[in-house]
């Protein structure tokens, strides 16, 4: 029995502190007017297993739509900051972020479709409709002086 609650306890724990790199943001959408990004990477020594590379002049195309067009190490190894660009054709999905040598961590990256309107049929900004408003008079009329405490 207790080989069977330690079994679960290291399953449960290999899970839960998997060394899986995490992206941030999490995602962009396509077709955005602002499609240069910066991501920041974090994960369990990061920054030594994804290497610095010298890139060309117009960067180096990293997975479908996606060029890299700068990275910064930081400090702390646990953090890598990848500047991209997403290209104008690129199509909505999930995107494997490889850095083409061996160890290195493959980096999931999900493109998402925008929403049709292009905020016209969801953003309708702040109308009548949206306001409350409190009437709170600025003075008051003293009705019944009998039950003031200060003179």
């Amino acid at each position: 029995m207790k080989k069977i609650f330690l079994f679960l306890f290291l399953f449960i724990s290999s899970i839960a502190f998997s060394n899986d790199p995490e992206v941030y943001p999490s995602h962009w959408w396509v077709g955005m007017k602002m499609n240069k990004i910066q991501l920041m990477i974090y994960g369990d020594r990061v920054g030594e297993t994804i290497p610095q590379f010298k890139l060309p002049a117009g960067g180096k195309k990293i997975a479908d739509g996606i060029t890299l067009k700068g990275m910064h190490h930081a400090e702390n190894p646990d953090y890598v900051f990848l500047d991209i660009e997403i290209s104008k054709d690129a199509k909505p999905g999930i995107r494997k972020i490889d850095f083409g040598v061996p160890n290195s961590a493959k980096i999931d990256f999900e493109l998402k479709a925008r929403r049709p309107g292009n905020g016209t049929s969801f953003a309708q900004g702040v109308t009548s409709k949206d306001l409350v408003y409190l009437l709170m008079p600025d003075r008051f009329s003293n009705g019944d002086p009998s039950n003031d405490r200060i003179a």
